[in-house]
């Protein structure tokens, strides 16, 4: 595991969130937290209903996001402990598994999110955290604040460039204009095969445009 740095590092929040779906957000969420973990130190949360992590990986995940969570609020003083159990890893990339049941999600209310993610950015051990949002979170549109800067995922029918400006317009009249100007659209390319592999999803077309984008941003060399 990453040392505890003792002087506080800034951290850099990536949320990627669209209210499109199938369009891809996870796959391109995990390329990019494998890439920024060649040379950084990043921390991967998936807050989907169903993720299928689990189903992919195989792994024993004994403790996921919402234990986590409920040891966050009942034993602090051992946070840091349970919070490095928690963690498992694809590839370089640090992860906590997502909750096996979006029935749990559903009850944890924004302020705790909020707290959760700001005692993990004091723990000092990560440059990078990328959140992989969903509409079944509570405090979703303060979580995409707390983000430096926003993927939304975009795709190129009609029914989905209807669903985009509805998002948009939610945004303005909630008053999260502040959102949409560090939002970054992003349209991924028809990928004709993914790797299946997790810790191979870096490889081929994806991979490549990912790259690109964090080129692009200036977040990869």
């Amino acid at each position: 595991l990453p040392r505890k740095i003792k002087k506080r590092i800034f951290v850099n929040m990536i949320g990627v969130y669209s209210p499109v779906g199938r369009c891809l957000q996870t796959s391109f969420a995990l390329a990019m937290g494998q890439l920024l973990a060649k040379k950084h130190k990043v921390l991967y949360l998936n807050f989907e209903s169903f993720s299928g992590l689990g189903q992919l990986l195989q792994n024993d995940m004994n403790m996921d996001l919402t234990d986590l969570l409920y040891y966050y609020c009942n034993t602090r003083e051992r946070f840091r402990f349970r919070f490095e159990s928690s963690l498992q890893t694809i590839n370089g990339l640090y992860f906590v598994p997502p909750a096996a049941s979006f029935l749990d999600m559903q009850s944890i209310e924004e302020e705790t999110w909020l707290e959760l993610l700001t005692a993990i950015e004091d723990e000092g051990m990560f440059e990078y955290i990328i959140l992989d949002l969903s509409d079944c979170v509570q405090g979703l549109l303060e979580l995409l604040r707390k983000c430096s800067i926003v993927y939304t995922i975009m795709k190129e029918d009609s029914m989905a460039a209807a669903k985009m400006k509805q998002y948009e317009e939610l945004l303005e009249d909630m008053e999260y204009g502040d959102v949409l100007d560090k939002t970054k659209k992003r349209k991924i390319p028809h990928i004709r095969q993914i790797s299946p592999r997790l810790e191979q999803i870096t490889y081929g077309e994806l991979g490549e445009y990912v790259r690109g984008v964090l080129r692009e941003d200036m977040l990869y060399e």
